[in-house]
């Protein structure tokens, strides 16, 4: 089911950067990266069009990373907009279960686990964890992505030319980048953790970033390398927690060298 969602996102990134090229340039950040994730995760939600736009600007305050305004978001900010986009998805769970449709909101609203439907707030919640971890992780990777390539000319020489694979390379690319910079867990058990006594309730932090550079782990982990293997990062998450979305994260054409339709024309002078 994957592959014709995957097929859409390489058509609309085309589209996006064949636009950016005809016009001689744009700010990738803003033109292509941020709204090649929220148009994907919309049409899987069946999010309309003109709310695509309110809902980018809620994942952001949300998260707080990004933006010129990003000092001016406090925690009430954070929360109000968390708050909102449950609101949000509340009102679209209340209209497909009037009216169904053929989005993932409509199957989820028919859905049942061991003969029980699913509740309002299980459907929400499952909305809100797709619009907040799909958006924002994938639009920070693809920023790393050509900024990384721009300022390493040789690195993209080789990707252009074949001599780096392009699955070891979205690999790489998901190490450097680590979108998800950290993750809190509660141990359910008393244990020991490197010498750390850790009792049952206290919460863990797992630090994604540092861990796709430990040198017990990686050759030359400050090193962006294109071609490296094995590369067993933790962008996607560990157990049971890993990624929902990695599968359309790192989808590729069997007929295209590059994820999602990436254009060859990237300006190291850029």
């Amino acid at each position: 089911m994957l592959s014709e969602v995957a097929q859409t996102v390489r058509v609309n990134t085309r589209q996006l950067i064949r636009e950016a090229v005809e016009t001689g340039g744009c700010d990738f950040a803003e033109q292509i990266a941020s709204r090649i994730p929220m148009t994907t995760i919309s049409k899987l939600l069946g999010v309309p069009e003109q709310d695509r736009d309110y809902l980018l600007a809620l994942t952001r305050t949300a998260l707080s990373t990004d933006g010129e305004d990003v000092e001016d978001v406090d925690e009430v900010d954070s929360e109000m907009a968390r708050n909102e986009i449950l609101m949000y998805f509340m009102d679209i769970v209340e209209e497909r279960r009037e009216s169904p449709g053929d989005d993932v909101i409509s199957m989820l609203v028919g859905s049942s686990i061991d003969g029980v439907p699913l509740s309002d707030e299980d459907v929400v919640l499952n909305c809100y964890s797709l619009i907040i971890g799909g958006d924002e992780t994938s639009r920070l990777t693809m920023i790393d992505c050509v900024h990384t390539l721009a300022d390493q000319p040789e690195q993209w020489r080789r990707l252009k030319h074949g001599e780096a694979g392009i699955d070891t390379a979205v690999d790489e690319v998901l190490r450097w980048a680590s979108p998800t910079m950290h993750f809190g867990r509660s141990a359910v058990r008393e244990t020991e953790l490197h010498g750390v006594r850790l009792r049952p309730g206290e919460i863990v932090t797992l630090w994604h970033a540092s861990g796709n550079r430990d040198e017990r782990t990686f050759d030359r982990p400050g090193e962006f390398d294109l071609g490296r293997t094995p590369n067993k990062h933790m962008a996607f998450g560990y157990g049971p927690h890993f990624c929902v979305g990695s599968y359309l994260a790192r989808w590729r054409s069997p007929n295209c060298s590059w994820p999602c339709g990436l254009h060859h024309r990237i300006r190291a002078d850029r």
